[in-house]
């Protein structure tokens, strides 16, 4: 089995207190074999009563990032630098990206998978945006819960903050396309479908060094059971239809 040793838990709580403590517990009760360290980046405002005490032995809590007005995606930012100021503090080999109310239910989940991920060669294997959200990155892991090997994986690669430095170009798309929702042309011309997978949003940065990379990435499938199956999404090409047609 694995020790804290091996696995390093990130985590940034923004009035997380709560979800945290269930989290924490469910992990133990879940792994009572394997061991793991789970550092937090405490983004709460200093007067929360949902903050992380730093003499709170269950975690390794430390000060998180600065809140900052952007252009785009400002929680987003406190979120990704958050992310950013922990991943230089980890010293394990096997990392995992978790958002405080994301849960695995799964018994003995941490040697299970760091085994798979051993046993198949993977570099990176986690979770996708949920399909509801049309706009964001399709098929790659997100950073709600994602398993890194960071002996496979540079650190200095993982920069979790929005693209920023191309922004001024993008976000002009990004408003032209939305002038138009809501209205007839907006159907017509598929503008919505258009924005599929278009938003640079968390993890952004991630996705474009490495999606062409050698690595073996992984990302689990959804299970997603839209409200209308719509028979326009069977007929479009993935790339325009609203419901994922690709496994991970």
């Amino acid at each position: 089995m694995h020790t804290s040793q091996d696995l390093t838990i990130c985590t940034v709580s923004f009035n997380s207190g709560y979800w945290l403590d269930l989290n924490y517990s469910l992990a133990k009760r879940l792994n009572p074999h394997s061991g793991f360290t789970w550092l937090v980046a405490e983004n709460s405002p200093k007067d929360s009563s949902l903050r992380i005490d730093s003499s709170d032995e269950r975690f390794n809590s430390i000060t998180g990032a600065e809140f900052k007005q952007r252009p785009y995606a400002s929680a987003s930012y406190h979120h990704g630098e958050g992310l950013n100021i922990l991943i230089n503090k980890v010293h394990t080999r096997y990392l995992l990206v978790l958002d405080p109310d994301f849960f695995i239910v799964r018994k003995n989940w941490i040697n299970d998978i760091i085994e798979y991920i051993n046993r198949h060669n993977i570099a990176i294997l986690g979770t996708p945006w949920h399909p509801k959200r049309t706009s964001k990155i399709r098929y790659f892991p997100s950073a709600h819960c994602t398993f890194f090997d960071l002996e496979k994986v540079n650190k200095a690669d993982l920069d979790f903050l929005p693209d920023y430095d191309n922004a001024d170009t993008w976000l002009k798309g990004k408003k032209t396309n939305r002038s138009r929702t809501g209205s007839l042309l907006d159907k017509i011309s598929f503008a919505k479908r258009r924005r599929i997978g278009t938003s640079r949003d968390t993890g952004w940065v991630i996705y474009d060094k490495l999606k062409n990379s050698s690595l073996k990435i992984e990302s689990f499938q959804a299970v997603y059971h839209p409200k209308k199956r719509r028979l326009l999404d069977k007929l479009l090409p993935d790339r325009l239809s609203l419901i994922p047609k690709r496994k991970g």
